[in-house]
């Protein structure tokens, strides 16, 4: 066995279940803190392209994102693996519905509006 093998080993051997849950909790709370923030961004830049071509706001899909966001406080109080991971399916599955919907809806304007700054550019 080399060092590093070694090395992996007393790490690992350090970790309870209770210890490797609450890792996992926190690392389930921060993904779905950047999926929202991803999500949140990318919607307001379609919603700047639609305001730039003179329609109306898209609100219903902020507030299926709001959903996911306060679904995501209850991934701290889960008491078990099997619930934790099905909400946090549930939630990253809001959360890319959103974007896969907008971006399959919106494709044609988005990439219109993409393509008018960088033929600006040249």
């Amino acid at each position: 066995m080399n060092s590093i093998d070694a090395i992996l080993l007393h790490i690992g051997s350090g970790f309870s279940r209770d210890a490797y849950f609450l890792l996992t909790k926190i690392q389930g709370i921060l993904w779905s803190i950047a999926n929202t923030v991803l999500v949140f961004y990318f919607l307001k830049i379609t919603g700047l392209i639609w305001m730039h071509n003179h329609r109306k706001q898209i609100r219903y899909r902020y507030y299926f994102l709001l959903v996911s966001a306060i679904l995501s406080l209850f991934l701290l109080f889960t008491e078990n693996g099997t619930i934790f991971f099905s909400l946090e399916a549930s939630i990253y599955g809001i959360q890319y519905t959103i974007l896969l919907y907008t971006m399959i809806l919106e494709r044609k304007e988005l990439m219109h509006h993409f393509r008018e700054i960088v033929s600006e550019k040249e």
